[in-house]
C-alpha cells in the first residue's frame, strides 16, 4: 500500500545516517583531533628552524664581514712596517697571505691554517683586480676571471666578488660542490677592495657551516611532536570510545525504531547523563513517547475513516452520473448557439470586405478626381505652351527669311567682287605688257634711257604684285562664294523643315482640343460616380450596423452557453475527483490500519 511504501522509504532514509555514524565517529574524532595537532606542531617546528636557521645565517654573514675586515687591518699593518723599513713589500704580502691561508707547501698548495674561524669550510680568498688568485688554498697564481658556478644561470662568481667589492664591499651568492661529494651547496663570500694594495679580499664558506645548528632545533621539535601525538591519540581514543558506547546503545534503539518497534525505552544510565550524549539520548525518549501515542491515536481514527470514506464514495458516484448529463444537454446547446455565432460572424466579416471594397472605390474616386484636376491643369499649361510656340515658330519663320534675303545679298555682292578683281588682273597685265615694252625701248635709247628703264622696272614689279594680289582677292572670292552657296541651300533645307514644324504644330493644337473635351467628358461621369459612391457608403454603413449587432447578440448568447457548459464541465470534474478521492481516501485508510497494525507499542 501507498502509506507503507511512504513508511519503508522513511525507514530505508533514517537507516544510512545511523551506520555511517555507528561506523565513523570514532575515527573521525580521532583523525580530526591527530590532524589539527599535527599541523599546528609541525609548523611550530618548521617555523622554529626557518628563524633559527636564517638568524644563523645572518651570524654567519656577520662572521664573514668581520673576518674580512681584520684581514683588511692585517693588511694596514703589514703596510706600515713596509713604509717603516722593517719588511719588503712581497715579504709583506707573503707574511699576510700565510696569516690567512698558512704557509706554502713544496705543491703549491696552502693548508687554511687561519686565527679566524670561518666554519669547516671557510676560507679566505684573495684576488687580484683582474681575476688573479693572489692567495688561495690550491689555485694560487692562476686567473679565474670567467669561473661560472654550477647553477643553471652560471654566475661569474670571480667577476661578480670584484664588482662587489669596488663597489664598497658586499656579498656574493653562488652555488658550488660541497667538499668530497659531487652534490651541490649553497656559498656564500663577502668581498672588499684593500685601499693600499689594490687587493679584493673575500671570506667565504657553505651556508650549511652556519645554519647546521638548526636541524638539531627541528630533530628535537620531531621527536617532542610525536611523543605529544602519541599522548593526545592515547587519550582521544579512551575519550571517543566513551562517546562511541553510548551512541551505539542510542544507535540499536534507533534500529528498533526503524523497523517499528516503540516498545521500549532508552536506558536511565543515558537519559541522566550530563552532557550532550544525555541530552540525545532524553530527545530520542520523547519521540519514543510521542510515537506510542501517535500510533495508538492513529489506530482509533483509521477505523472510523474507513466507514465514512465508504459511504462519501457511494455519494460522490450518484452526484457524478447527474452532473455528467446535465453537462451533455448543456453542451449541445452550446454547439448549436456557436454555430449560429459562427454563421453571423461569418456574415459580418463578408459586410466588412465589402466595405472595405466600398471605401477602396471611394479613395479611388478621390484620387481620379485628383487627377482629373491635375490634367485640366496640365490642359491650360499644354495650350499656353502651344500658343507660345506657334509664335516663336511664326517669328523663327521670319528671321529665317530675313537670314535668307541677307545670305542671298552676300552671294551677289561676291559675284561683284569677282568682276572687279578680274577686271584688275586685266589692267595689271597690260601694265605689265607696257613696262616690257618701255623697258625695250629703253634699253635701245642706251645711256638716255636708263632712268626710264628703272622707272618700267618699277611699274612692272607693281604690275606683278597686283597680279599676286588679285589672285589671293579670287582665290577668298571663291571660297566665300562656295560657302555662300551652301549657306543657301542649307537655308532651303531650314525653310522646308520650318514649313513642317509649324504644320506640326497646328495639327498639335487641334489634338490639344480634342482632348480637352475628352477631359470635359470624363470629368462628368466622376462627378456621377462621386454621388453613387456616397449613396453607397451610406447604405453600407447601415447593413454594417445591424449585423454586428446580431453578431455581438449571437456571440453574448454563444458565451453564456459556453459559461454554463463551462460550470457543468468544472462541476462534473469537481464531482469526479470528489468520486477518485473518495476511493483513495478509502484505500489509504484500509493501508493505514495495515500499517498501524505492524507497530508493536505495547
Amino acid at each position: 500500500m501507498i502509506w507503507e511504501q511512504r513508511i519503508n522509504v522513511k525507514n530505508r532514509e533514517r537507516e544510512l545516517p545511523l551506520n555511517k555514524q555507528r561506523k565513523t565517529i570514532k575515527s573521525k574524532i580521532l583523525t580530526i583531533s591527530i590532524t589539527v595537532l599535527m599541523i599546528s606542531n609541525i609548523s611550530i617546528g618548521l617555523l622554529g628552524y626557518t628563524i633559527s636557521k636564517n638568524q644563523l645565517n645572518e651570524k654567519g654573514e656577520v662572521i664573514l664581514g668581520n673576518a674580512v675586515e681584520a684581514a683588511i687591518q692585517m693588511i694596514e699593518l703589514a703596510q706600515k712596517g713596509v713604509d717603516e723599513g722593517v719588511y719588503t713589500l712581497p715579504q709583506a704580502q707573503e707574511m699576510v697571505k700565510e696569516k690567512l691561508l698558512g704557509k706554502m707547501t713544496a705543491e703549491g698548495t696552502r693548508p687554511r691554517t687561519s686565527p679566524l674561524d670561518l666554519g669547516p669550510n671557510g676560507y679566505f680568498v684573495v684576488y687580484s683586480q683582474d681575476g688573479e688568485e693572489i692567495a688561495h688554498p690550491s689555485l694560487e697564481g692562476q686567473n679565474v676571471w670567467n669561473t661560472k658556478d654550477k647553477s643553471k644561470n652560471e654566475i661569474l662568481l670571480v667577476q661578480d666578488s670584484i664588482h662587489k667589492a669596488k663597489s664598497g664591499g658586499g656579498f656574493t651568492y653562488y652555488d658550488w660542490t660541497l667538499p668530497n661529494s659531487e652534490a651541490i651547496g649553497r656559498k656564500i663570500v663577502y668581498n672588499q677592495l684593500d685601499p693600499n694594495w689594490g687587493w679584493v679580499v673575500t671570506a667565504g664558506s657553505y651556508r650549511t657551516d652556519f645554519n647546521s645548528g638548526a636541524m638539531n632545533v627541528l630533530k628535537y621539535t620531531s621527536i617532542g611532536v610525536v611523543a605529544f601525538l602519541v599522548l593526545v591519540t592515547v587519550i582521544m581514543y579512551n575519550f571517543s570510545n566513551r562517546i562511541g558506547r553510548a551512541l551505539e546503545a542510542i544507535t540499536g534503539r534507533a534500529e528498533k525504531l526503524a523497523h517499528l518497534d516503540v516498545s521500549e525505552n532508552i536506558s536511565e544510565a543515558l537519559i541522566h547523563r550530563n552532557d550532550e550524549v544525555g541530552a540525545l539520548a532524553n530527545s530520542f525518549q520523547k519521540i519514543i513517547h510521542s510515537l506510542r501515542d501517535f500510533v495508538k491515536q492513529i489506530a482509533d481514527s483509521s477505523e472510523h475513516l474507513t466507514v465514512s470514506s465508504k459511504e462519501l464514495s457511494q455519494s460522490s458516484e450518484r452526484s457524478f452520473l447527474s452532473a455528467n448529463e446535465v453537462a451533455r444537454v448543456i453542451e449541445d446547446i452550446a454547439q448549436g448557439a456557436t454555430h449560429q455565432a459562427a454563421d453571423t460572424e461569418n456574415g459580418a466579416r463578408h459586410m466588412n470586405d465589402l466595405g472595405r471594397l466600398v471605401e477602396s472605390n471611394d479613395e479611388y474616386l478621390r484620387e481620379l478626381n485628383s487627377s482629373t484636376a491635375e490634367i485640366g491643369q496640365l490642359k491650360d499649361e499644354g495650350f499656353a505652351i502651344l500658343k507660345e510656340l506657334i509664335e516663336n515658330t511664326e517669328a523663327n519663320n521670319r528671321a529665317i527669311g530675313s537670314i535668307y534675303e541677307s545670305i542671298h545679298s552676300t552671294n551677289q555682292s561676291t559675284g561683284k567682287i569677282e568682276n572687279a578683281s578680274n577686271m584688275i588682273r586685266s589692267i595689271a597685265e597690260q601694265t605689265n605688257l607696257l613696262a616690257l615694252n618701255a623697258a625695250i625701248e629703253a634699253a635701245r635709247a642706251g645711256e638716255a634711257g636708263r632712268g626710264f628703264a628703272v622707272v618700267a622696272d618699277e611699274i612692272r614689279k607693281l604690275a606683278e604684285d597686283s597680279n599676286g594680289f588679285t589672285a589671293d582677292i579670287t582665290a577668298i572670292v571663291s571660297d566665300l562664294s562656295s560657302r555662300t552657296q551652301q549657306t543657301v541651300a542649307t537655308m532651303d533645307e531650314v525653310a522646308k523643315i520650318t514649313k513642317i514644324q509649324s504644320a506640326s504644330v497646328q495639327e498639335t493644337n487641334e489634338k490639344f482640343i480634342g482632348i480637352a473635351r475628352a477631359i470635359e467628358r470624363s470629368t462628368n461621369i466622376i462627378d456621377f460616380l462621386n454621388t453613387s459612391g456616397k449613396e453607397i457608403m451610406d447604405k453600407k454603413d447601415t447593413v454594417v450596423e445591424v449585423i454586428g449587432t446580431l453578431s455581438a447578440i449571437s456571440e453574448e448568447n454563444a458565451a453564456a452557453t459556453e459559461e454554463a457548459s463551462a460550470s457543468v464541465e468544472e462541476q462534473t470534474a469537481a464531482m469526479a475527483e470528489i468520486a477518485n478521492s473518495s476511493h483513495r481516501l478509502e484505500e489509504l485508510a484500509l493501508s493505514l490500519q495495515e500499517s498501524v497494525v505492524k507497530f508493536k507499542y505495547e
